[in-house]
């Protein structure tokens, strides 16, 4: 269980880090106010889920969900980033 459980909550770890830097990007130009609690949240929710997982067994397939919507969200901005990127060029 270790040892699918710790790579596995690294490996998700870092894609929340991920999904919510990417996130951060769009978010400071339209919205400064809050880029500051964005960004500390950015560092703080990976290491909130290291620090919880050593502390308290955390199931598999949560790991997996976890990595699986972090991952979805990291795609989804990837694209639209793109979508709205190539709109904004073409006006």
């Amino acid at each position: 269980m270790i040892a699918v459980g710790v790579p596995l909550m690294l490996i998700a770890s870092l894609a929340t880090f991920f999904s919510m830097r990417s996130g951060l990007v769009r978010q400071t130009a339209t919205a400064p106010e809050t880029a500051g609690i964005t960004k500390l949240m950015m560092y703080l929710a990976p290491v909130g889920m290291l620090v919880s997982g050593a502390f308290f067994p955390v199931p598999i397939g949560v790991l997996l969900y976890f990595l699986a919507t972090n991952v979805w969200t990291l795609g989804q901005q990837h694209f639209l980033t793109k979508v709205v990127d190539r709109e904004e060029a073409s006006r």
